[in-house]
């Protein structure tokens, strides 16, 4: 699809869920039925992820491999030390995959949007090779906020497989206090948005890329942006090991009503 805000193509690419333990959580979801589709540590930033295929991009698990380094190589690896501290899982944000996100950088900030970047970013991978790519930030932060990152691979980097499960709606809570929220509050949040191509399809809910973003209102002490992931369809063998509370699977496969 063509953005009106950025004049590039847009599709979903990822949403990231925060685990302390990446590879118990790693062997839970194999064990569920999704499929592993590689990982690596994130070079000289701390943190390491593991890979999910889905029937259209993927599912990440982040976790900090070093606090130290992590909190001293940027505010946004930061904030997921500091958000691992406090919870064994959390769900962190999403991404969205642009042809260049130095030009739907430029055209974000003509439309009023605050943006950090292009930012350069790498993983090396377990058999020795680096993946590169670029990431923009829309707003003041990374993750947990409503707003979505734009990433542009710097090669194909099509994880999706048909028979994966697909995602079906992200949930996001409503800031608590607006004016300290890092998209700016949801006004500005859903202009955001609309400068890349949603749609409003309720008064809670925007469609963007095929994708339903809810709004909801916020509980506990994570604040706003993400709480839910939903999933639909593959082939579900069992338990999502401790992860029920932020990630729905809904599959024929383990029951079409079951939702976890």
């Amino acid at each position: 699809m063509s953005t009106p805000g950025t004049g590039t193509g847009i599709c979903f690419d990822h949403a990231v869920l925060g685990v302390r333990d990446l590879s118990a959580a790693t062997a839970a979801l194999t064990s569920a039925g999704l499929r592993y589709a590689g990982g690596g540590e994130h070079i000289g930033r701390g943190t390491a992820n593991s890979l999910f295929a889905l029937a259209e991009g993927y599912l990440e698990l982040l976790t900090v491999t070093d606090p130290d380094l992590a909190r001293s190589h940027s505010t946004n690896r930061a904030q997921v030390a500091d958000a691992l501290d406090t919870h064994a899982a959390l769900p962190l944000g999403f991404a969205f995959q642009v042809a260049d996100v130095a030009a739907a950088g430029e055209a974000l900030q003509k439309s009023g949007l605050r943006v950090e970047g292009p930012v350069p970013m790498s993983r090396r991978n377990p058999d020795g090779t680096v993946l590169t790519w670029r990431n923009l930030y829309v707003g003041t932060t990374q993750w947990r906020t409503l707003l979505p990152f734009l990433i542009t691979w710097d090669a194909p980097h099509d994880l999706s497989d048909a028979e994966a499960p697909r995602l079906h709606r992200l949930e996001l809570a409503e800031p608590g206090d607006p004016a300290t929220s890092p998209s700016g509050g949801l006004p500005a949040a859903v202009h955001g948005y609309h400068q890349l191509g949603a749609t409003q399809s309720a008064p809670d809910r925007l469609r963007l890329s095929g994708l339903d973003l809810v709004f909801t209102r916020p509980e506990g002490a994570a604040g706003e942006g993400l709480t839910r992931i939903q999933l639909a369809g593959g082939h579900r063998r069992g338990g999502l090991g401790g992860l029920e509370d932020f990630l729905t699977w809904t599959s024929p496969g383990h029951g079409s009503s079951h939702s976890s």
